[in-house]
């Protein structure tokens, strides 16, 4: 054989070498493919998950914001316009404590979710540690945990920052969804109480009928555009914007934010 044939033979193949290169190189690029698509279907289903922990807290949130917050028990004749606690005939407290009467959820007051402030507690569990709705009944999804938070606070110049008294004029309500290892969503709300010491002297007796919320948002007065109004529904509203200039302004009573 010649030494052009040979010649020719030996570009017809490949060396041992390329040979282990080539493989190593198509190792490692399928042994990275299969990494990514082992992650990606693994996290798959997190922005599902994460968008029903946002419908629970939601939902637990304004369970809690639509309870009531006097200082009195319903059950006192006045509850819904006294303004000092010791003429109520039932004074309401952390928890339901006696003589309190005794509810299912849910209850008749903010301050009935919890047995103490600025305290995670698990107020929507059932007797058998069961996350549960309004009615009672199990929320009927596995793997989340719900825990509420109730504070005093202080917003637009009413309240404290800190404190434990059951009769503080304002309140942070928190809820806490956590769902396996991800970062937990976390709603937040104020509420202003309905009748208490001292709103009397800025909004006259609107103060002790329905409190800063409606200062905060007017939008239930808005709707009353469509009927014709006397003095006293213009005295009412100027009642309100005093309330809301004291507030500056403030309508929104919500934070909706993730927990980093």
């Amino acid at each position: 054989m010649s030494s052009e044939a040979r010649f020719h033979c030996r570009q017809r193949g490949v060396t041992l070498v390329e040979l282990i290169m080539f493989i190593v190189i198509v190792s490692v690029a399928l042994a990275s493919i299969i990494a990514v698509m082992r992650i990606t279907t693994a996290n798959s289903a997190d922005p599902l998950r994460r968008k029903q922990a946002l419908m629970i807290a939601e939902g637990l949130l304004e369970e809690v914001r639509s309870a009531g917050f006097t200082l009195c028990d319903p059950s006192s004749a006045d509850f819904d316009t006294q303004t000092d606690p010791t003429q109520c005939a039932v004074r309401e407290n952390w928890g339901q404590v006696a003589p309190e009467p005794v509810n299912p959820r849910p209850f008749d007051n903010v301050n009935d979710y919890v047995t103490e402030p600025n305290v995670a507690v698990n107020a929507f569990n059932n007797a058998a540690g069961v996350l549960t709705d309004v009615s009672g009944q199990p929320i009927g999804v596995d793997g989340y945990t719900a825990t509420l938070t109730v504070s005093p606070a202080q917003l637009g110049g009413y309240g404290v920052a800190s404190g434990s008294a059951a009769n503080t004029p304002v309140l942070r309500i928190r809820v806490t969804v956590a769902f396996g290892g991800d970062a937990p969503v976390v709603l937040d709300a104020y509420r202003m109480r309905y009748a208490r010491p001292g709103f009397l002297g800025l909004v006259g007796g609107l103060g002790a009928r329905h409190g800063v919320d409606v200062a905060l948002d007017r939008g239930a007065d808005e709707d009353r555009d469509d009927r014709p109004q006397d003095a006293d529904d213009d005295d009412h509203d100027d009642r309100l914007d005093q309330g809301e200039a004291a507030l500056g302004g403030k309508r929104e009573r919500t934070a909706h934010h993730w927990n980093p």
